[in-house]
């Protein structure tokens, strides 16, 4: 009979929805479905769903946050376009959005890592990958520093984390 309410509880938690395991709103589903990838859930179970606040630096549809670590993780996704030259240039979208939401302030910095093509590759499936990290602004993200991982496959888009 003691073990009736660590059982309860189990089969509560097993039943009730993980936060992280929330499908992305619709406008994120399709521009992954146009970009042709595929969302996998992460099993982390820290991770909170969020909307990211609009703002005018970037186009985040869909955003984690761990609280306990002071992290968010938001995402942005620009499928490729005839109709938007700027969609066909990654490095152009990257360092808009990085000098957008980057603050002004002479004292900070902007720094690139740009991966090489192999390597971009074997860990993302990506045709290009480019790391910046920054000060953002304080309306942009309430953080010290803020990094962007811009990633890229030709004929898809890219997408901005």
């Amino acid at each position: 009979m003691k073990c009736l309410p660590l059982l309860l509880y189990l089969v509560w938690v097993s039943w009730s929805p993980l936060d992280a395991q929330k499908a992305p709103d619709s406008l994120f589903a399709q521009r992954l479905r146009a970009m042709g990838l595929e969302w996998l859930q992460p099993a982390d179970t820290r991770l909170k769903v969020f909307s990211p606040p609009s703002n005018p630096y970037q186009d985040c549809l869909f955003g984690y946050r761990i609280p306990a670590e002071d992290l968010e993780l938001r995402f942005a996704l620009y499928p490729e376009s005839g109709e938007d030259p700027a969609s066909q240039n990654p490095g152009l979208l990257a360092f808009r959005s990085v000098t957008s939401a980057a603050t002004n302030d002479p004292e900070y910095r902007i720094s690139l890592l740009e991966m090489e093509p192999e390597q971009a590759h074997r860990q993302f499936n990506a045709d290009g990958a480019l790391l910046f990290f920054f000060h953002p602004k304080p309306d942009f993200a309430p953080y010290e520093h803020c990094r962007l991982l811009a990633l890229y496959k030709t004929g898809r888009g890219t997408a901005l984390i």
